[in-house]
């Protein structure tokens, strides 16, 4: 596994502490740079996964694969995965910290400025590679695991209640927040910008929905296939031996058959089934190896598999996680590495980015109810219903329409967590009162509805993109 850490102006009295870590550091341990004040260091067991750059005044450690924008790219940068590093060190002192916006990739980059006493902290447009930090002593300490912060601040964190019940309305701690009170994480798309002085945190990328845009069907479906496919084959080459997770859906399909073809031989393939009825799509996933010759491997998770890695799983994660996918991930990722896979593709977000969830449309037709004139919905329709359901109870057409009305007039966002579980029996029904009195129920739903109205300006549609884009993808 690959992590790095690091500490910044960090006091005499920390010191201790700095040097216990370092000296408990790993045989493949990298240390960057270290004058006891400022340091960095990256442990690293998996090809072309961390790169470091060290000089008299700068000090560069990257975790993750960068390169640089092909549309972006500068005479100074190379985009060879051997010497990201160096071109990022060039390219910084030419630019400053917007060098940044031309970088693509999945990566979290550490710098170290020592002639301007200086730490920036960079996360990519999602955040794939979480940095967390933590401000203890006017010192900065910073890494990709948590366990590397206690180590370094000797520091016992303190669980924050908020965030515990943040975490079963949205089934993950969001972002920029942390379980833990002094810890944050750098958001998708920023940078931490920390001196003596300040602390300053930019964001230098968003998504942009553009509503206007009037390509054509065949030129849109062009320009998806061609980034795709650079995608996928920056990926290809630089992430040694790469397979693809394989479920037989549309996504995952797609980008099996993307890499066989990228990489003009047959693929590995993996998938994880299941033996119960309802929940196996194993067939699927045949049928998409068979069509695209791919080398298939399965296997079926077993309810012991389940309570074994479960602990396994929690130990890796620094934030309590509650996504339930992450077993079967475990279990395909395990296959493919007995298979010498390096890297693992997958589809991911497809539904997220495209719009293929089900829910989008059933939002939809929830938001066409208010089209129909007020005077007509609250004088003649909603009253009939009401009636209508309360003497024929047992009748399904006037109870799905009395709920299709009650859903219909929750606004947004609000809407969306109709069947969230704690709107559904009540926080009463989970925490103690003591614990409730303790935290905002109501912070769940005000962040909500504010990341809703950063993309006011957007579809209904591209709103809940948005939203999955924060929550499902960057968070979860």
């Amino acid at each position: 596994m690959t992590f790095l850490a690091g500490w910044f102006n960090a006091p005499q009295k920390l010191q201790p502490y700095i040097e216990k870590y370092c000296n408990n550091a790993t045989d493949t341990s990298d240390q960057v740079f270290n004058n006891n004040t400022n340091g960095i260091h990256i442990s690293s067991n998996h090809l072309f996964s961390s790169e470091s750059f060290n000089n008299e005044n700068l000090s560069i450690a990257i975790v993750g694969h960068a390169y640089w924008a092909k549309d972006q790219q500068t005479n100074s940068a190379s985009t060879s995965s051997n010497n990201i590093a160096n071109s990022i060190a060039q390219a910084y002192q030419k630019q400053g910290p917007s060098f940044i916006e031309q970088l693509a990739g999945q990566f979290c980059i550490t710098l170290i400025d020592t002639s301007k006493r200086a730490l920036f902290l960079f996360s990519d447009r999602l955040a794939t590679h979480p940095i967390a930090f933590a401000s203890i002593d006017k010192a900065f300490f910073f890494g990709t695991q948590v366990e590397a912060l206690k180590a370094l601040s000797g520091i016992n964190f303190t669980i924050n209640s908020q965030q515990i019940f943040n975490y079963l309305y949205f089934h993950v701690v969001p972002t920029p927040q942390c379980i833990y009170d002094e810890i944050q994480y750098v958001p998708a798309g920023s940078f931490l910008h920390i001196t003596k002085e300040r602390t300053e945190l930019k964001q230098y990328w968003k998504p942009e929905y553009n509503e206007n845009d009037h390509d054509s069907e065949q030129a849109l479906k062009e320009t998806f296939l061609s980034t795709l496919s650079s995608s996928m084959k920056a990926t290809a080459d630089n992430l040694g031996k790469v397979g693809c997770f394989l479920s037989g859906g549309t996504d995952s399909s797609t980008v099996s058959g993307k890499l066989t073809e990228i990489t003009g031989e047959p693929v590995h393939t993996f998938s994880i089934g299941f033996d119960a009825d309802g929940y196996d799509e194993m067939e699927f996933a045949r049928t998409a190896s068979k069509h695209f010759g791919t080398i298939h491997h399965e296997y079926y998770v077993t309810p012991e598999d389940v309570i074994s890695a479960i602990p396994k799983i929690a130990s890796v994660y620094d934030s309590p996680f509650g996504n339930s996918s992450a077993v079967p991930t475990f279990y395909c990722a395990l296959l493919a590495k007995n298979e010498g896979i390096d890297t693992l593709l997958g589809g991911d977000g497809g539904d997220e980015l495209f719009g293929g969830n089900e829910r989008y449309l059933k939002q939809q037709i929830f938001s066409r109810y208010h089209s129909i004139p007020k005077p007509l919905r609250s004088l003649l329709i909603e009253p009939t219903v009401s009636v209508a359901s309360s003497k024929l109870k047992n009748f399904p057409l006037t109870l799905k329409a009395k709920s299709y009305i009650e859903q219909a007039n929750t606004p947004m966002p609000m809407r969306l967590q109709t069947y969230n579980l704690l709107n559904r029996i009540g926080s009463s029904s989970i925490f103690e009162n003591e614990f409730l009195h303790s935290i905002n129920k109501d912070e769940p739903n005000l962040e909500l509805q504010q990341e809703y109205m950063k993309s006011d300006n957007a579809s209904f549609l591209n709103k809940m993109l948005a939203l999955d884009l924060k929550y499902t993808l960057t968070d979860n």
